[in-house]
């Protein structure tokens, strides 16, 4: 395989793992009561959203059929390929892609040393801009690897299309029944960042909308469509959770590292992909090397090794789920493996603390290499 291109966002791809966790769970003081609640904005929003991308349906599977008719030629022994595939055979071909993609764990890796070091007191996961809650206002900061102005700014281009702009007249809250757009975007969208400085920290940043609540904002999960043995990305960790079925309708995908497609200004109208429609990623992107994967894996049967952590964005599948991930209701399963910890003798300690965590939320628990 030729060597892999890099990629200007590069600089913008978050540390791996799970931030340590604060003193206090997260808390949102100034968000008034008379405001809608997030669960009631982000339905909002993956109804409106749905409806819409229904209407594209039939256009992105066509381009994905096309892809994978010229994957299906490209493997074919060149003295016996013909000149197109059947579209009855072409058919049977997606639909078991589809299946298997639909079938695929949908995972999140972590660190399990930033994890279960010291006990993990935890009922609810959390994205990382209700992590960023700091004393009654969001402090999105920095990292080494991330910048979370350039985190912003592309989650916001990958989660709003291009045709929810507009402004609304004043208004507090929202009125019953759905939405338009722009008052659903009002309450997600951190507007610009506004940096402040705190000295010699790493630059930290305020959201520009006085609106926003950070926890409308999505949960990032991962498709293990290619059954890797440490789940999706071990960039971020090479332990996972599986969440259970029921919540896989209930995610936005997207081929490959979200990062990427926002870095080539792409409108996300035109790369969101529901789970009643995963066939239509074999589009990939345009990418190669996800493409041949999800063609080795779901159709050829292979089971894929862990990708390199740098090339995991290459390889990704990235769901989106707009609604609250709790442990005890959501999550399945649990693998924890002791690869990378930066101290071997904690092990036995971070199980300890990871078997009480999965007790005390029902979740089943694995040890893996």
């Amino acid at each position: 395989m030729p060597p892999l291109p890099k990629n200007p966002v590069e600089a913008m791809m978050p540390a791996g793992g799970m931030p340590a966790l604060p003193k206090t769970p997260p808390k949102t003081p100034w968000v008034a009561s008379r405001n809608p609640s997030a669960h009631i904005v982000q339905q909002q929003y993956v109804e409106t959203r749905s409806d819409e991308i229904e209407a594209n349906r039939l256009p992105g599977r066509a381009v994905a059929l096309a892809v994978l008719e010229a994957e299906i030629l490209r493997n074919m022994p060149e003295r016996k390929r013909p000149s197109s595939v059947p579209f009855k055979e072409l058919w049977r071909v997606y639909r078991e892609i589809e299946r298997n993609l639909q079938t695929a764990e949908l995972t999140v890796n972590f660190k399990c040393e930033t994890w279960f070091t010291n006990p993990n007191p935890y009922d609810t996961y959390t994205q990382m801009y209700q992590r960023a809650i700091e004393g009654g206002r969001m402090v999105l900061r920095n990292t080494d690897q991330n910048d979370a102005d350039l985190r912003g700014f592309a989650d916001n281009m990958v989660t709003f299309p291009k045709s929810w702009t507009g402004d609304t007249p004043p208004q507090r809250g929202l009125k019953p029944g759905r939405q338009s757009p722009a008052r659903i975007r009002k309450q997600m969208d951190t507007g610009d960042l506004i940096p402040i400085h705190s000295g010699d920290e790493l630059p930290a940043f305020l959201a520009g909308n006085p609106h926003f609540n950070p926890h409308t904002k999505q949960a990032f999960l991962a498709l293990n469509y290619g059954r890797r043995p440490h789940g999706s990305a071990i960039n971020y960790g090479h332990s996972y959770f599986v969440v259970k079925n029921e919540l896989k309708p209930t995610c936005f995908y997207y081929a490959q590292d979200t990062f990427m497609r926002a870095g080539k200004g792409v409108d996300a109208g035109a790369i969101q992909v529901p789970y009643n429609n995963l066939g239509a990623l074999l589009e990939a992107g345009g990418s190669p090397f996800l493409r041949e994967s999800i063609f080795k894996s779901c159709y050829c049967g292979e089971r894929l090794k862990d990708a390199v952590s740098t090339e995991c964005k290459y390889y990704l599948i990235e769901a989106h789920r707009f609604g609250e991930l709790t442990f005890g209701e959501h999550v399945e399963h649990m693998a924890i493996s002791r690869i990378n910890l930066t101290d071997q003798t904690l092990w036995p300690q971070i199980v300890a603390n990871a078997k009480e965590f999965t007790r005390r939320n029902d979740i089943k628990l694995y040890q893996i290499e």
